[in-house]
């Protein structure tokens, strides 16, 4: 009971708080006593209403992301104890879809083959292809690719699915930057409907990046080189500067920073160098950035979220989100605020967030 009591009384003071004082800050703090009190939907509200008042806010971003998933893993949950109970396509679809977003691909997967073993219709067999297809997305490793292309040749043998495979097709061949077999793909989607004003439009338009376009086994090896998709050449060349270079110029203005580097795309900003030693510095940033995703791959450890190098140089710390990467080279060992500004920097997940909403 006392706990409880307490609970309720901090609950009660945030609220006053932010009634006396509208601010990210009482947002924030009453989000977290919410979300302490397990009320995680009224938690959820109050993010959309903090961040549509605030919406840059950082704070208020992660505490979002964290009760999202704190929901989703609690809905996650209760979908297991109904298709124990009797599982039906929906079900299946629902959890399959849940566990994508969690990021827990080898349930999803596994789900998906159970569900195929028991499903005619040819639904599950298009549901695997497009969780494999998700997971090369977030991933985009080679073998997830290949994964994924194989399960998408074999949802297209069903009649039934043809038309939905082969536009997960198109969506996966246009990511890899394999033109010239999406051009094929959009003629095959056009037999399927016929003057489709959108479907002519782009096999026109693709006409021109087919020519001497890689085939899809060339493309995936480069999308893992490089960890980019060409979709994502796509973005804009450049990188707004109105809240990345000031963070940015934060990071390198620090004692013992050598350099700070953010990269969206193929776009890179580096603070601290100036000239020719900022391009070598950006290089071999890059260099270790690179190095580091090839050894994920390898050992089979999933998308790469940081990056730590420690050496006579000093250490080289990095955080990974989406799609943007921030990496800060110190000449001493970087402190706990210094790598959660590369992960706000980033977009990338802090390591707080697997031990629950509490500041």
């Amino acid at each position: 009971m006392i706990p409880r009591f307490f609970t309720r009384s901090r609950l009660k003071q945030a609220r006053r708080q932010l009634a006396e004082e509208f601010s990210a800050e009482n947002y924030a703090r009453l989000i977290q006593q919410l979300a302490m009190g397990d009320e995680l939907e009224s938690a959820c509200e109050l993010c959309r209403e903090g961040l549509e008042h605030f919406a840059g806010d950082r704070t208020l971003q992660r505490l979002d992301q964290r009760v999202q998933r704190h929901l989703r893993e609690r809905r996650l949950a209760r979908l297991r104890a109904e298709l124990e109970q009797g599982p039906r396509p929906a079900l299946w679809i629902a959890f399959c879809d849940l566990c994508s977003e969690c990021g827990e691909w080898n349930e999803a997967e596994r789900a998906a083959e159970l569900w195929r073993a028991q499903d005619e219709s040819g639904s599950a067999t298009l549901l695997l292809a497009r969780i494999r297809t998700r997971r090369f997305l977030a991933d985009r490793s080679r073998s997830a690719g290949e994964a994924a292309l194989a399960a998408i040749s074999e949802a297209r043998s069903e009649a039934t699915r043809g038309a939905e495979a082969l536009q997960l097709e198109l969506r996966m061949l246009l990511a890899i930057g394999a033109f010239s077999d999406a051009r094929e793909v959009v003629r095959e989607l056009l037999d399927h409907f016929p003057g489709d004003t959108e479907l002519e439009a782009r096999y026109r338009a693709l006409e021109g990046p087919a020519l001497g376009a890689p085939d899809p086994r060339r493309a995936l090896a480069r999308v893992e080189e490089t960890g980019r998709l060409a979709t994502d050449h796509a973005e804009s060349s450049t990188v707004s500067g109105e809240d990345v270079r000031p963070s940015l110029q934060r990071l390198a203005a620090a004692p013992g920073c050598g350099a700070a580097l953010f990269m969206r795309g193929s776009t890179a900003l580096i603070q601290g160098p100036r000239g020719a030693t900022a391009q070598r510095t950006a290089r071999g940033m890059k260099s270790a950035l690179k190095a580091a995703r090839a050894v994920s791959r390898r050992l089979d450890l999933g998308p790469l979220r940081e990056l730590e190098v420690e050496g006579d140089f000093g250490q080289l710390v990095g955080a990974v989100g989406e799609r943007d990467v921030a990496v800060a080279w110190y000449r001493r060992t970087a402190q706990p605020a210094e790598r959660e500004s590369l992960r706000e920097l980033a977009g990338a997940p802090s390591p707080i967030d697997n031990q629950g909403l509490a500041a």
